[in-house]
């Protein structure tokens, strides 16, 4: 199966959004994907609705999508807590297919002619990557403290603190995994927002101001532990959010799990193509990956 991936679009910030999306999803198209995934941050929550929705995720007939942190974003007067605010925003998007119909959505999977069970979450991060947990900073997750590398604070109410919000996700996407390991398919197909796996985010390992925020660990976890038990599929994990920081190519996680973290930028429009009927070893699963503006 051919699946096509684009994250992090920002068509707000896009110049001229309508002929641009329009030319994107014309070479999408061209490709002849069986599936469209948008990985998150489609634009900006605080912006409303946008009729450019439209051109991303009505074009191609079979379109997943998950929501990201911008998406859910309000006005600094107007924020909601993010379970709250995923509600409010998701109706904003009256084409393609959610995989994540609410915060705690225990149900949502979809399946493609026995061949691929597609799963996801935006992700929210979870504080957990070892590289924070065996420094010496502390990172309080449990309040809304404030942190150069992320702006959720100022558009999300997160004065429940981040956990409050983290962990009833986390139990949702561990429902909904479970239930795409036991459907009889060969490749489980994992989308999210936020990087779950080392090999989709890389960033520098001493700049821990960076971690916390752009990375859930747990759910990466349970993607593996779930594949060790289920060793006779292929697991494809796609994840946007971390822009530059992303690691733009193919990694083996484990024997049977493969990653990929979405190179692109605000302003640009980048997808990459991946076929899960014809792996390597050298490039598991990219067939070919173009940057247009």
């Amino acid at each position: 199966m051919k699946i096509a991936i684009t994250t992090d679009c920002h068509i707000q910030m896009l110049r001229h959004p309508e002929a641009e999306l329009s030319r994107f999803m014309d070479l999408v198209l061209a490709e002849k994907a069986d599936v469209f995934c948008v990985l998150g941050d489609l634009g900006d929550g605080l912006a409303g609705y946008d009729p450019n929705y439209q051109i991303l995720l009505g074009k191609h007939p079979t379109t997943f999508f998950v929501l990201g942190n911008h998406d859910l974003y309000r006005q600094r007067g107007m924020k909601l807590p993010p379970h709250e605010s995923f509600a409010f925003n998701l109706k904003h998007f009256a084409v393609g297919t959610p995989l994540e119909n609410s915060w705690n959505d225990i149900e949502t999977i979809h399946t493609i002619a026995d061949d691929c069970v597609f799963v996801g979450s935006i992700g929210w991060p979870d504080f957990e990557h070892p590289l924070i947990c065996d420094s010496k900073l502390h990172y309080d997750s449990s309040v809304d403290s404030w942190n150069a590398a992320t702006i959720d604070p100022q558009y999300i109410d997160l004065t429940r603190g981040w956990l409050q919000s983290t962990l009833p996700l986390q139990e949702a996407f561990a429902s909904r995994l479970t239930k795409a390991f036991a459907q009889p398919c060969s490749n489980v197909v994992v989308l999210t927002h936020y990087p779950i796996l080392p090999g989709q985010c890389v960033l520098d390992p001493d700049d821990l101001t960076m971690w916390p925020y752009f990375f859930n660990w747990t759910m990466g976890q349970e993607v593996l532990r779930l594949a060790r038990i289920h060793p006779a599929k292929r697991v494809w994990c796609f994840a946007g959010h971390s822009h530059d920081y992303c690691l733009g190519k193919v990694t083996q996680e484990a024997p049977n799990v493969f990653a990929y973290g979405h190179n692109t930028g605000y302003g640009r429009l980048r997808y990459a193509v991946f076929d899960t009927q014809a792996p390597s070893e050298s490039n598991p699963t990219t067939i070919n990956e173009l940057d247009k503006h």
